[in-house]
């Protein structure tokens, strides 16, 4: 096991340094808050307050994103209540919220999700346009489209499409106004240090890098001119982001746009060699996380 993390230390080291790496790791050492969506497609701010309050859970708002509370509670004291198991509610990361809200879906707006499973960023998209953008919903495993369903829903989702598929292999007739490519990634960003389920290596990241830009250039062909690609993944190595990315930008007519998050509570930065990213330092609220906004110039 502790292969992996010598391995994971060692990439950290080259690319942040000795000193951001240890605290890095110390991160991920350290548990992080429990985090809830306020699902607008069923509920709101009052109604999930009230009940919060009257079940004496202590909540915070989290300042700059939309919908999110940080609750002082466990995981399963919310799953057994009745807001969670009538989807007014959503158990979801504060660094999972982040694309959604970058891309910001307009109504009417066509929206591809790519690697739609388990819905969290897609039924978000939809409650940030009251479920009224049109959603296709792509997702490869016949296991994870099963939880996908269930969760669109019962999260109340419409107006939306689910395809089991590789997303690569869509016919190039589609054509969206913006695309979601959360991309399968290390999970780097997301590490519990010691996790014994937790696998990295060279030939895997090089696996990860080029299913990434095939992707990538999936949903450039079937993106309509001036249209949008939310770029993200849950690692914080430079070859399935930046790397990516500069692959990328070299052989497509593409631009990078900026991305402003600077009034959100809790949120670092970590160090990037691109500009017009975001790169997501982990913390006590927050995942590792990589998260790129691509307009296709023509």
């Amino acid at each position: 096991m502790m292969d992996y993390f010598t391995y994971i230390q060692s990439k950290l080291d080259n690319q942040y340094g000795n000193t951001l790496s240890k605290e890095i790791i110390n991160n991920f050492s350290s548990p992080r808050v429990l985090t809830i969506r306020i699902n607008t497609l069923k509920s709101n701010f009052n109604e999930v307050s009230s009940f919060l309050n009257q079940e004496k859970i202590p909540f915070f708002l989290c300042e700059g994103i939309k919908d999110a509370l940080i609750l002082d509670c466990t995981k399963k004291e919310i799953e057994n209540t009745n807001l969670y198991q009538k989807g007014k509610i959503y158990l979801q990361s504060l660094s999972s919220m982040l694309p959604p809200i970058i891309m910001n879906p307009q109504k009417e707006d066509h929206v591809l999700d790519m690697c739609a499973a388990p819905g969290s960023k897609t039924s978000q998209i939809a409650a940030l346009t009251g479920n009224e953008s049109c959603i296709t919903a792509v997702e490869f495993h016949p296991l994870r489209m099963e939880r996908l369903k269930f969760n669109l829903e019962k999260l109340g989702v419409k107006r939306i499409t689910t395809l089991l598929m590789d997303a690569r292999n869509l016919d190039s007739y589609y054509r969206f106004d913006k695309i979601l490519l959360d991309a399968p990634c290390s999970g780097s960003g997301v590490i519990r240090w010691g996790d014994s389920n937790f696998k990295i290596s060279d030939e895997y990241l090089q696996e990860c890098q080029k299913k990434q830009i095939a992707l990538l250039q999936k949903a450039l062909k079937i993106l309509k001119p001036k249209g949008e690609i939310i770029y993200s993944t849950c690692s914080i190595l430079s070859e399935e982001n930046e790397d990516v990315l500069n692959y990328f930008l070299k052989k497509n007519e593409i631009e990078l746009l900026p991305i402003n998050l600077n009034e959100i509570e809790y949120l670092e930065k970590l160090p990037s060699k691109l500009n017009n990213i975001y790169l997501i330092k982990p913390n006590k609220y927050f995942e590792g996380f990589f998260v790129a906004k691509i307009r296709k110039i023509q």
